[in-house]
């Protein structure tokens, strides 16, 4: 895609949320306020420059301690999605060793890129009914299709 295509996709995207709204994932948001509740760390790393937008426009920022967006990848010169970086960024930045760090991710370059970490609490959080097999050969340790399954420990 050219530049203008990218900035009117860009613009279209934006106006559409603000108008619409955006959805949101009940049992994420359930997970969310659970970890907040135990005074978990919870960071955030889209690849998007528009998370914080989506954030804002679904009322939720104050769960996360750290977003780290699509905008951090160009501030910083990190590469996107498989890469690690935007969540080796994200654990520095909470002040957490990034072995004891859950992270959840609903595609394969998340996935991937999460599974280049030294976690091996990598998450794939399956939206798409994609057979959870496919997801741990990305590089999943665990596939949840609804996080209310997902235990806490």
């Amino acid at each position: 895609m050219d530049d203008l295509t990218l900035i009117a996709k860009d613009k279209y995207f934006k106006k559409k949320i603000e108008q619409d709204g955006v959805d949101i994932y009940e049992d994420t948001f359930a997970l969310l306020k659970k970890l907040r509740n135990k005074n978990r760390l919870v960071g955030l790393a889209p690849s998007s420059k528009n998370g914080l937008l989506v954030l804002k426009i679904a009322g939720i920022v104050n769960i996360f301690n750290v977003i780290v967006d699509g905008n951090t990848i160009v501030k910083y010169k990190l590469k996107s999605k498989p890469s690690p970086d935007i969540f080796n960024v994200c654990a520095r930045k909470l002040k957490c060793n990034i072995i004891n760090a859950y992270i959840f991710e609903d595609s394969k370059a998340g996935i991937m890129g999460a599974s280049k970490t030294k976690s091996n609490k990598v998450v794939g959080v399956n939206r798409n009914n994609i057979d959870n097999s496919i997801m741990k050969s990305w590089g999943a340790n665990q596939v949840y299709n609804n996080l209310n399954y997902f235990n806490l420990s």
